[in-house]
């Protein structure tokens, strides 16, 4: 694997044999002031990708691009071989995203919630679903408003992985979770990742446990690349 080069653009080259999961060239994205980019990346199938930065620093912004949530200025973003604003539905049958800023309707039960997301995806596995809760110690029958900041996190995750998704698109996951959930995330994630040959995109601030985690790593600051020795 090759580190990351200097600005302006920055190639994460993750040793690749097969068609990357994302590719990324000449991206440029700004939202009045801010400008994220130029940016050049790729992703094999089954690599971790961690994107690091302060806040401001373009990470959600990367994340929802990736999601199609927003629409590069110039350059271009493709998951699977798609531009997820063109192309949407397709993308998102195939990843899961847990945005970092969670968003309830808090009267509906957990698995109501869960019950409601997967009723978007043909190929929804509920007994895996709940095979997570069980495993994340999140209850099936809490109402949303009762549950503390760290299971909503919890539950996020677990709404994007009900239907098996090849690219996992989680933005500050453990956020909120305290030391030994958090490992217990980022090794169910490396399994994820190891057996299951799912790539993660895994955004976060600046710390040991996303550096050792992750396979490669990109450094953003106030929307430019920084350079990081891997």
């Amino acid at each position: 694997m090759e580190g990351l080069q200097s600005a302006p653009s920055v190639y994460l080259l993750l040793k690749i044999k097969t068609m990357d999961v994302i590719k990324i060239e000449a991206l440029q994205k700004s939202q009045g002031e801010f400008l994220l980019g130029p940016l050049d990346l790729l992703v094999e199938p089954g690599a971790i990708l961690g994107v690091l930065g302060r806040e401001h620093s373009g990470r959600t912004t990367l994340l929802r691009l990736l999601w199609g949530l927003e629409r590069p200025d110039t350059g271009t973003v493709e998951v699977f071989g798609m531009k997820p604003h063109l192309d949407p539905i397709p993308v998102r049958q195939r990843a899961g995203y847990a945005a970092e800023y969670v968003w309830w309707y808090p009267l509906l039960t957990t698995m109501q919630f869960i019950e409601f997301i997967g009723g978007f995806y043909p190929n929804w596995d509920m007994d895996y679903t709940r095979n997570l809760m069980r495993e994340f110690k999140v209850s099936e029958w809490y109402l949303l408003r009762e549950l503390s900041m760290a299971e909503l996190r919890k539950l996020n995750m677990i709404a994007a992985l009900g239907h098996h998704p090849s690219l996992v698109i989680l933005d500050e996951p453990t956020s909120d979770l305290d030391d030994k959930t958090t490992a217990k995330v980022l090794d169910f994630l490396r399994k994820l990742s190891r057996e299951k040959k799912a790539t993660v995109v895994i955004s976060g601030p600046r710390n040991l446990d996303l550096v050792d985690f992750a396979d490669g790593l990109l450094m953003l600051n106030n929307g430019e690349v920084v350079e990081q020795a891997i």
